[in-house]
């Protein structure tokens, strides 16, 4: 992955990690942009505005689960009420999905699309 910064913040960034106070520049710029976010998030917070939890460094998908209280999803159970109309079939809706995806590439919009 590639970040464009302005060239005085990686001059700034190269002299950290050339003084020895960070080991290498993607974690001086880590530790920037974890700057940024809390410096945001105080001023986000000082105007009344609820500021968006940080996403972690690793998410782990069993324990995401744990905490929203959810399963996985088994396909050989029958779906809860109101998660998939029994009147449509799994095909009909990826027809539905190809073509409104071609139709969108040929500058068309859902607004047509059935609800």
């Amino acid at each position: 992955m590639t970040i464009d910064i302005p060239q005085e913040c990686e001059s700034m960034l190269d002299g950290l990690v050339a003084s020895g106070a960070f080991p290498n520049m993607e974690t001086a710029l880590l530790r920037a942009l974890e700057l940024l976010a809390n410096q945001q998030a105080a001023s986000q917070a000082s105007n009344g505005v609820e500021a968006i939890e940080a996403m972690p460094e690793r998410v782990y998908i069993e324990l995401l689960a744990q905490r929203q209280n959810v399963a996985p999803f088994d396909a050989s159970q029958p779906s809860p009420a109101g998660i998939w109309p029994q009147e449509q079939s799994v095909d009909d809706f990826l027809n539905f999905l190809a073509d409104s995806r071609l139709d969108l590439f040929n500058g068309g919009s859902f607004a047509n699309a059935p609800a």
